[in-house]
């Protein structure tokens, strides 16, 4: 890299938090944490193994020195230091740099592991295998709890729900997770059916209220197709590069009953499998619940923004009769469901 390339070399010295003979030491733009440096060699080098044993002594006397600045100032409670050489491993400047990056505790669940987390799913070789799966029986375990835990873990970028239909109640019991997963600049995706219309409108409504104060981060959409039963019950969390996912399947819809209330939860857990994304366009509102919003003062298209595709669109066609929560009445005059359809393409 030409040395005027280099848009370390146009920080100006004031800027510098230390400097020897040769090496300088700044801010990181982009921290990681409070207090992210880095120890750049004032000689335009690609890699390590480019410096002269002068300059890596240098080098390697600025990282200390700079340590000892941000114990003075943070008192972190540990560091990360290195590089990344090549493009493989992830180097975007072709100008040598250290990073100097100071951990604090709680920063993250579980740091065990460190810099061996570059490479997805390798970084904690001391945690156990992860089950495959695990049922939620209502009674040791409720499917809220679990929910309320993926909504405020760190490590999800993405939550798809997907259910026949949502009731205000079930709503209440997950709001300030959805709440603090957009906080932290989570997606929220949200798939539901017109299903008996049992689905609140007021519970729209209030998904809708979301979607208008994050217009890029919330979608709502809502299944309408007289000639096709689509019951999907699936809760779905990963993270940004896939590295963690979890995924509750059952027969739980969103409402009080199929959340909290004991002996009525059959969701099984499911770790490391990655949600498939469906590239078919989403659906807008049917009629019926175009009314309701309406009513609340929203246009009956508004369904939210949608930044992506449904993923991994779970779900199955009920038997007649009542739902397998007991959360809602037979359908009047049979069930009409074609089990096992895919009916994916009209969402």
């Amino acid at each position: 890299m030409p040395d005027g390339d280099s848009p370390f070399l146009a920080v100006p010295a004031s800027d510098w938090l230390a400097a020897n003979d040769s090496a300088f030491a700044i801010a990181d733009r982009f921290a990681v944490s409070p207090g992210h440096a880095l120890v750049i060699p004032r000689r335009v080098i690609a890699t390590w193994w480019e410096a002269t044993e002068a300059e890596r002594a240098d080098i390697l006397a600025l990282v200390d020195q700079v340590k000892d600045r941000l114990d003075a100032e943070l008192r972190p409670d540990g560091y990360n230091v290195g590089f990344n050489s090549g493009a493989a491993a992830g180097q975007t400047v072709g100008h040598l740099h250290i990073h100097v990056i100071p951990r604090y505790r709680g920063d993250v669940p579980d740091p065990r592991g460190g810099v061996r987390h570059v490479i997805p799913g390798k970084g904690n070789y001391l945690l156990p295998p992860a089950e495959p799966y695990a049922l939620i029986d209502g009674l040791d375990r409720l499917l809220r709890d679990d929910l309320l835990r993926c909504l405020r873990d760190r490590r999800f970028a993405r939550v798809d729900l997907l259910v026949s239909f949502v009731m205000k109640s079930g709503l209440d019991q997950v709001h300030g997770g959805l709440v603090d997963a957009l906080d932290r600049g989570a997606a929220v995706r949200v798939l539901t059916t017109d299903y008996l219309t049992v689905t609140d409108p007021d519970a729209l409504a209030r998904l809708l209220d979301l979607a208008e104060m994050r217009p890029q981060a919330v979608a709502t959409r809502v299944f309408h197709d007289p000639a096709t039963s689509f019951h999907p019950k699936a809760y779905l969390f990963s993270s940004a590069d896939g590295a963690a996912t979890t995924a509750f399947v059952g027969s739980n819809n969103l409402s009080a009953s199929g959340l909290a209330l004991a002996g009525c939860l059959r969701a099984a857990v499911v770790r490391s499998a990655q949600p498939a994304a469906d590239p078919r366009p989403a659906g807008g509102l049917p009629p019926e619940l175009a009314t309701g919003h309406a009513r609340n003062g929203r246009s009956p298209g508004a369904a939210g923004h949608s930044p992506g595709p449904v993923a991994g669109a779970a779900g199955g066609a009920d038997g007649a009769g009542a739902d397998p929560a007991g959360e809602v009445p037979p359908r009047p005059g049979g069930d009409g469901d074609r089990a096992g359809q895919d009916v994916a393409g009209r969402v």
